[in-house]
């Protein structure tokens, strides 16, 4: 064995080793990120079950999922110090940051834009359409907006938390792989120069 492959082998083993503080610290915000998964898709599922007043159902739904499948990655990845779950959670947080988040901020906005001027979207189950029916127009229902603008609201505060909670998640993790190989990287190379060193004398 070349004395550099001992070197690699202690570090995959120090990666395995009982988390560290960081890991531990990206451990709960991947939690809270679970969490903020499942409020949002129960957001979601609460405008499926109210009447048809779905502004964001699906996407609400989509997010919520995909929250929680990035912060169960995160999870593991902490719970484990492996390296590649650990960029798969930090890509999958910056697509959170770059699509998801900016997506229900805009779509659920809009949501709030039109209950302000009495106006809803309306989806039917049977014809699998949804059209935007205001006061006086065909089909109008006077369906409460107060509630619809409630979960918008809601939609948009998990956003928000959802963001910061994206960003910090993607930092820590960029950080933790990137100590890990800078780590190495230098047992390796005082290795070399106490091995140089040993054969010039």
């Amino acid at each position: 064995m070349l004395p550099y492959e001992s070197l690699i082998s202690d570090s995959q083993k120090s990666l395995t080793a009982p988390c560290t503080r960081n890991h531990r610290l990206l451990q709960a915000l991947s939690q809270c990120q679970v969490v903020i998964g499942v409020i949002c898709w129960a957001l979601g599922a609460l405008y499926l079950l109210r009447q048809g007043l779905m502004s964001g159902l699906s996407l609400a739904i989509f997010s919520g999922l995909y929250f929680i499948i990035s912060g169960s990655v995160g999870i593991c990845g902490a719970a484990s110090c492996r390296r590649a779950l650990l960029v798969a959670y930090a890509t999958m947080c910056l697509h959170a940051l770059v699509l998801v988040v900016p997506a229900m901020l805009v779509y659920s906005s809009l949501a709030v834009h039109f209950h302000e001027d009495g106006c809803y979207v309306y989806c039917s189950h049977l014809t699998w359409t949804c059209k935007l029916l205001c006061q006086g127009s065909p089909g109008w229902q006077g369906l409460p907006q107060s509630k619809g603008r409630v979960v918008d609201i809601g939609l948009i505060t998990t956003a928000v938390v959802e963001f910061l909670l994206a960003l910090s998640s993607a930092i820590l993790s960029f950080h933790l792989v990137c100590g890990s190989y800078r780590c190495l990287g230098s047992r390796i190379g005082k290795h070399a120069k106490s091995s140089l060193a040993i054969s010039t004398t």
